[in-house]
């Protein structure tokens, strides 16, 4: 299937409008409102809007996405009632009316429209995201599955495999995203800058979030070990691996036995192969991290021996002070 087979052809007309700012920030409140509520009151959506925009709403310039605009928009709720429809129009939202009232009508929202709504919330939150514990998840499923929980363990396999991709696509974001700090490194100009590029973006939200967890207390290193034994005992016991196949049978997930055994054991030697890729690139991004901490601090060496920076200061006027006490003169003392 194509992609403008299931979305609006003029879907992200919407992202690339004049009024993109405004835009994105009424979709921020539609999922808000959409999180709230289970039938979202189309009238009720529009109050949302008018009150959580507020005099921003006002900056829309409605003649932008629409020549021959029909409507007079003189306040907030008919700026707002003109985003809603925009909406409509490009697909982001649906509507329908009460089944007992064609006065009171609805807003419901397609799931391609959830999806993309969800991901601009998180491209905008990226920095408040916290580190899940991704091998620890991985262990306590195999664990539980190998002790209480036996009739789960196809189950459990199917989660570690997801867990594995899904910790595999952070590293890989926190490897590009390495890269990315250190290109930005070289436009910045300002100590003041890389103090707060280093100590208050990168040591909190890389570091601090991601970087640590996964080096320490959710490392490779600790659970690997664990998680190994648990699938060389799954993988030798012929009996659970029947279980299994007969599980994976039941859910559908194969035709016949033989592709059941045969998906289920490349299930066990994927998972063995992914944790020795991961170690790899967890080598592959304390090598980045460690070019980027170099080159930081090289730029703070840098700023800091030029004349403009910190250091020139605070030895220019150590040496007015000095000239100045010699002369018996306060100025500058004077103007602090």
């Amino acid at each position: 299937m194509e992609l403008f087979e299931i979305i609006p052809s003029n879907l992200f007309t919407v992202l690339t409008s004049k009024n993109r700012e405004t835009y994105v920030s009424a979709l921020l409140v539609l999922r808000q409102s959409f999180k709230q509520n289970m039938m979202l009151d189309k009238d009720v959506l529009v109050g949302q809007l008018t009150n959580s925009l507020q005099s921003n709403i006002f900056d829309l310039d409605a003649s932008a996405d629409e020549e021959n605009i029909k409507e007079t928009l003189s306040g907030a709720s008919s700026y707002a009632r003109f985003i809603v429809r925009k909406f409509q129009e490009t697909g982001w939202i649906q509507t329908e009316f009460a089944s007992n009232s064609r006065l009171k009508e609805y807003v419901t929202l397609p799931p391609y429209s959830l999806k993309m709504i969800n991901l601009i919330y998180e491209l905008i939150n990226e920095e408040s995201k916290v580190y899940d514990s991704y091998l620890y998840s991985v262990y306590s499923s195999l664990k539980s599955a190998d002790e209480e929980y036996v009739d789960f363990r196809y189950t459990a396999l199917l989660s570690v495999v997801d867990k594995l991709n899904e910790f595999e696509d952070v590293l890989k974001n926190l490897f590009h995203n390495l890269k990315r700090k250190h290109t930005n490194l070289s436009g910045l100009k300002t100590i003041n800058q890389v103090l707060y590029d280093h100590f208050d973006q990168y040591q909190k939200t890389i570091i601090s979030q991601i970087y640590l967890p996964f080096k320490t207390k959710d490392s490779i290193s600790r659970f690997k070990g664990p998680i190994l034994t648990i699938l060389s005992k799954w993988m030798k016991d012929m009996e659970n691996i029947d279980k299994m196949v007969g599980n994976a049978i039941v859910q559908n997930r194969y035709k016949t036995k033989d592709d059941a055994q045969w998906g289920i054991l490349s299930m066990f030697n994927q998972i063995i192969d992914k944790l020795a890729d991961l170690e790899e690139l967890v080598e592959l991004i304390d090598e980045r991290n460690q070019a980027y901490v170099q080159a930081s601090t090289e730029k703070m060496r840098y700023l800091l021996k030029k004349d403009k920076s910190i250091k020139g200061k605070l030895t220019k006027i150590i040496e007015k002070l000095a000239s100045e006490r010699e002369n018996n003169v306060n100025d500058s003392i004077n103007h602090v």
